[in-house]
């Protein structure tokens, strides 16, 4: 398959129907048509392509300004209504479109906007923002093309893998005959089959083979040659790009999810949210999923300050999950609680349940077994909520000699066809004889957890990342051993990672000084133009006499949940504690 025809087809548009305000702007020589969208914070649109206009998004823009702000959608050079005279490398290329997007901010008279790229319109995105930083108020990176030309490397093998030998044949064929005839029904049945690889509910194949048959294949070979040219490596300048990123992706995306957790590593303030059940057009098979999230990461961006004063937490799942109840996970869009909590009373028995959201609430915990029964605990789920860590002391290994005294010990599940598969003990990241507690997915989806000598007198907090298909070895949390060697007010007893790269929270072990009772508070510490200031306790209701214990937020990192007198669980927004 040709690569150019490969790459033309993977980061295409997207789909369907209306405009409102219509512009013109001169950039260079080049008339660029752009259109807004209503009023409210601007939010630029870059559509996928190249080599398609905007039309295509003018859905996507209706539901965004529904949000309460301002979408605008512009014509890329060479498309739709910003015809080029004369297409070549010195009329196509990144750094004109950049020119041309600045020319509409200009024209519009805004000091900065939140842009949004989806699939080859991410690239576009991330190009400008390496540029012109200082005009970003925020990015939303959707089912993007990347950082750097990685997707190169797996393009051929991310879109053949979604068909059979005899569709591939007929792909060739088909291809073939568009190329050397300018056969158009050729091109359509081509666009027909090929179609199917963008989309997880295949209702969407007539509207996304008709998107296709827009395209320009020339315009879209000069970007890419040009991509190639610069070439294309947006990591050393994003590094040091610290306003809100959003990234979100299929999960059943041909656009592979190495590329968005790349991504996700250069940012140093991004979040990330995958859909399940979903291709390369959020809006098209999660529709409900997709909006939500957008609005629900453009509204924290333009939140106005909290008032610690005001906020209070709020009981989680009051009724039901509560009573010896522990810390929890949520699976993408927080549909499934995962937790743990003790079966009995004197002995080292718990399991892991799980709870769903429903329209009347959340449903009764069900144990979740895996495997055998087996006291599991400390659940947590990986971003894409296919993996799930946890310890147990269920039995080592049959290749290992079973311990008089059992510890808990780190192992972890994945998914296979919507149910999970067996569990795989994680040899290189245990400690034989060793407890292993508070095991949760962080930063770069590696997993984190302590570690407790037998002896109970010394605890680590370490992490491990996956490393040619399995975990490495236990490496020092350095980020949080800082603060268990320098804070002399406080006795640190470990850490955790926030939901950003610019938060930890710390475990912190109190005492009454006139009851002598212990407890236990959350302190956090962020990291502030480079380095990690000196960590103080959570506010807003949160420092009590008791123990609050076990931090973890909700799936799109804006909500901090704890547990209260190992008890309860509540939940505030997290903004609201630490700003």
């Amino acid at each position: 398959m040709s690569k150019s025809i490969l790459l033309f087809l993977l980061l295409l548009s997207g789909l369907s129907c209306q405009a409102q305000s219509s512009h013109i702007v001169r950039s260079g020589d080049v008339d660029i048509h752009y259109e807004t969208f209503g009023e409210g914070p601007p939010v630029l649109i870059i559509n996928g392509g190249p080599g398609f206009n905007s039309q295509g998004f003018s859905s996507m823009a209706e539901k965004i300004q529904a949000m309460g702000y301002q979408p605008i959608l512009f014509d890329q050079r060479g498309t739709g209504l910003s015809p080029v005279t004369e297409r070549n490398a010195s009329t196509i290329s990144m750094d004109l479109m950049v020119q041309d997007m600045e020319a509409i901010r200009q024209d519009l008279e805004l000091d900065e906007w939140t842009v949004l790229g989806h699939s080859f319109g991410g690239i576009l995105a991330n190009y400008y923002a390496s540029i012109h930083p200082e005009v970003f108020t925020a990015m939303i990176q959707s089912a993007s093309g990347g950082i750097d030309l990685s997707l190169l490397q797996t393009a051929q093998r991310d879109i053949t893998r979604h068909f059979t030998p005899s569709e591939m044949d007929s792909l060739n064929r088909w291809r073939r005959q568009f190329r050397e005839g300018d056969d158009l029904g050729a091109r359509r049945k081509y666009n027909q089959l090929f179609a199917k690889a963008y989309v997880y509910d295949e209702k969407f194949i007539p509207q996304v083979a008709d998107r296709l048959m827009e395209g320009d294949l020339d315009l879209n070979r000069m970007v890419w040659s040009d991509l190639r040219s610069i070439p294309y490596d947006c990591k050393p300048t994003l590094q040091s790009f610290c306003r809100p990123v959003l990234v979100i992706q299929g999960i059943q995306d041909i656009i592979p999810q190495a590329l968005a957790y790349k991504a996700d590593s250069v940012y140093c303030n991004s979040r990330i949210v995958f859909l399940d059940q979903c291709g390369h057009y959020g809006w098209l098979d999660q529709e409900e999923q997709y909006f939500q999230s957008i609005e629900t990461f453009l509204d924290q961006v333009h939140a106005p300050p909290c008032s610690i004063s005001e906020v209070h937490p709020e009981r989680f799942g009051e009724g039901l999950l509560e009573g010896d109840v522990f810390r929890g996970s949520f699976s993408p869009g927080d549909s499934i609680f995962y937790f743990f909590k003790k079966l009995d009373p004197v002995k080292e028995e718990y399991g892991i349940f799980t709870s769903e959201r429903t329209a009347e609430g959340w449903s009764t915990p069900e144990r979740l077994i895996l495997g055998n029964p087996h006291s599991d605990l400390y659940p947590s789920l990986s971003r894409d909520g296919q993996r799930m860590v946890f310890t147990s002391y269920r039995p080592l290994p049959d290749s290992m000699a079973q311990e008089e005294k059992p510890q808990a010990y780190l192992w972890y599940v994945d998914k296979q066809d919507g149910t999970w598969g067996e569990p795989v003990f994680m040899h290189q990241a245990n400690t034989l004889g060793h407890y292993h507690s508070w095991a949760e997915f962080g930063w770069y989806d590696r997993i984190y957890f302590r570690r407790t000598t037998p002896d109970w007198r010394s605890r680590s907090t370490l992490f491990v990342r996956w490393e040619d298909g399995n975990y490495s070895r236990p490496e020092a949390f350095k980020e949080v051993d800082v603060w268990i060697d320098q804070m002399d007010s406080v006795q640190v007893v470990g850490g955790s990672p926030g939901p950003s790269r610019d938060l930890i929270f710390l475990d912190v072990a109190t005492r009454d000084p006139e009851t002598g009772r212990r407890g236990s508070d959350i302190w956090v510490s962020q990291k502030v133009d480079g380095e990690w200031q000196v960590p103080r306790v959570l506010e807003g209701g949160l420092k009590t006499d008791g123990y609050d214990v076990f931090p973890f937020y909700s799936s799109d990192g804006y909500s901090l949940y704890f547990n209260r007198d190992f008890d309860v669980l509540y939940s505030i927004p997290l903004r609201c504690v630490y700003e």
